[in-house]
């Protein structure tokens, strides 16, 4: 959702400005590809935490006490509901 709004934010700023117009539509962007690149983001960074991790150079990952509360919606198995959530998320401090 925040995603799709920060969007709509670029997008009408753009407008405003005159960099997007009605034969020019190039810096359009679509909340599905921030979505994409998020995802493709976390993954590459998640790779890259393991592949430090086994080469020796992460020695401790350490709870430094912060824990967050995320709104997400939640799909139930074998149907095609959706129910809101809230998922509590505890940060990690990595040493090297």
């Amino acid at each position: 959702m925040v995603a799709c709004a920060g969007c709509h934010y670029h997008i009408a700023a753009f407008v405003d400005v005159g960099l997007i117009t009605d034969d020019d539509k190039r810096l359009v962007v679509d909340h599905s590809r921030v979505r994409k690149a998020k995802e493709k983001l976390i993954k590459s960074l998640n790779q890259k935490c393991v592949d430090l991790c086994e080469e020796g150079v992460i020695s401790c990952i350490v709870f430094d006490g912060r824990i967050d509360t995320t709104k997400v919606i939640l799909k139930a198995d074998n149907s095609d509901k959706q129910f809101p959530s809230i998922i509590i998320q505890e940060h990690y401090l990595f040493c090297m």
